[in-house]
């Protein structure tokens, strides 16, 4: 009688010492996309910026007109 408890204790806690390597894992997949992502929004802005500026050098008017230029 007492042994259905204490399989699904066993389980119980053999689940749970799976879930810290699981988040762990969770956190290095998270700041490794954040680094990913960081690194290709600086890379688009930075060559966009200079798309813009070889524009603006060129042809004497920015890329996207706004109310400031």
């Amino acid at each position: 009688m007492v042994s259905p408890m204490l399989l699904i204790l066993l389980i119980y806690l053999n689940a749970k010492r799976g879930t810290d390597d699981l988040h762990d894992a969770l956190h290095e997949k998270a700041r490794s996309l954040n680094l990913q992502l960081t690194i290709m929004t600086f890379a688009g802005v930075g060559i966009f910026l200079m798309a813009d500026a070889g524009w603006y050098f060129a042809l004497g008017h920015a890329l996207i007109k706004g109310r400031y230029f």
